[in-house]
């Protein structure tokens, strides 16, 4: 059998009997003791359209749309308030009713960031694995069962909320003109559903991440007309509960650190010779390109039993057009998966002035040897309230 097949087959077996468990455990001669709830698949599935176009790196990736999957540290530079959701058939060409779907809602302004996926609102967002239809003995088809993991974050750097309370005063000071430091924490339960009388709760996990960024361009001096700045990046994803550690419960677990680089020239609104007026789709405070590089290697592992462990490598490159088109290549390295090639894919953004934006993402990644490339797409809406009301005025 293959490697992947094999392996779907066991995540499948072990999910359906994790959700019968509570009615094996009444019957004669099975003990509690017997019961293993698998690790959470939505648990290990990133949500993020525009990081898996780049390999999946993103941990360290402070430009643009967080990467809250790969460290929520990243919910640090949040602006406004976006809907962010994707799609993805996680195993096509072998099992296409098998769909993986996030929505999330992110809320943030000066360098404080909130991710609900769930929670605490229910029903506001997710991260939902379907599995096909269970066949009935006498024929047709039953429930479908699904995997469903919610949660909420939130990210901060330190320096940029200083920024924001000296701005309220009457001398605004700058602290991260030379570089700046960002924490997250994300909190997650996650439970299998096989019919509306069974339910378990799988895992309750959380991730934490830690980043820094130095702004390369002050070596220069201190007018440079350009950015380059380098971050790096440390985050643990599927940290196991200590409630949930004494307990039947799995996770799989991810330490994960990141590298980016990201050049752009100084947006309009920075330069001494700005135009007097910009057309209504070009925010002033928008480069006309901007390029990245990021890396991230992840060390996995099960949580609590250590049954078995991994390394990737992720490589990404992105290239951005007035914040309009994104265009996006990488590289996965996941050998003990086998799954190895060339990520690519991209972004549409359609800007509304400076107040708001709507924008689709897709990727290409690759899967096994011989099977069809996972084929991804998600879709975006922001809305920033601070810029309404100031032209409101």
């Amino acid at each position: 059998m293959h490697p992947m097949r094999s392996f779907t087959a066991r995540r499948l077996a072990a999910f359906v009997l994790a959700c019968l468990g509570p009615a094996l455990v009444g019957l004669p001669g099975l003990a509690r003791a017997q019961y293993y709830a698998p690790p959470p698949t939505s648990l290990i599935i990133d949500t993020s359209i525009r990081s898996a176009a780049m390999g999946g790196a993103g941990a360290a990736v402070f430009w643009g749309e967080p990467g809250v999957w790969a460290n929520p540290a990243t919910l640090a530079g949040v602006h406004g308030i976006g809907w962010v959701a994707g799609r993805t058939h996680l195993l096509p060409g072998i099992e296409d009713e098998i769909v993986f779907s996030s929505q999330r809602l992110l809320i943030g302004a000066g360098g404080l960031g909130f991710s609900l996926m769930g929670q605490p609102i229910s029903g506001l967002g997710k991260a939902k694995l379907e599995y096909p239809p269970i066949a009935l003995p006498l024929g047709g088809e039953g429930d479908t069962p699904y995997d469903l993991s919610e949660g909420w974050g939130v990210g901060v750097s330190p320096l940029r909320l200083l920024e924001t309370l000296s701005s309220l005063g009457k001398a605004p000071r700058s602290f991260t003109s030379y570089g700046d430091i960002v924490v997250g924490y994300q909190s997650k339960a996650s439970k299998a559903f096989i019919d509306p009388s069974f339910q378990l709760d799988e895992a309750g996990t959380y991730d934490w991440g830690v980043g820094g960024r130095l702004s390369l361009a002050h070596l220069w001096g201190a007018d440079a007309t350009y950015r380059l700045d380098l971050s790096g990046a440390y985050s643990q994803i599927n940290v196991l509960k200590t409630d949930f550690a004494v307990t039947n419960a799995a996770a799989d677990q991810i330490d994960r650190t990141g590298f980016a680089l990201h050049l752009s020239p100084a947006p309009p609104s920075e330069r001494s010779a700005s135009p007097p007026s910009l057309p209504w789709w070009r925010p002033g405070d928008v480069p006309e390109l901007s390029i990245g590089l990021a890396y991230d290697h992840d060390v996995t592992h099960e949580e609590p039993y250590e049954l078995y462990g991994s390394t990737l490598d992720h490589y990404g490159f992105e290239a951005n057009i007035f914040r309009l088109l994104a265009l996006r290549v990488g590289y996965l390295s996941d050998p003990d998966n086998a799954v190895e090639g060339v990520t690519y894919g991209g972004g549409l953004t359609l800007p509304i002035g400076p107040w708001g934006s709507v924008g689709y993402q897709l990727a290409s990644v690759p899967f096994v040897e011989g099977e069809d490339r996972r084929f991804r797409q998600g879709w975006s809406v922001w809305v920033d309230p601070s810029r309404i009301w100031s032209d409101s005025r």
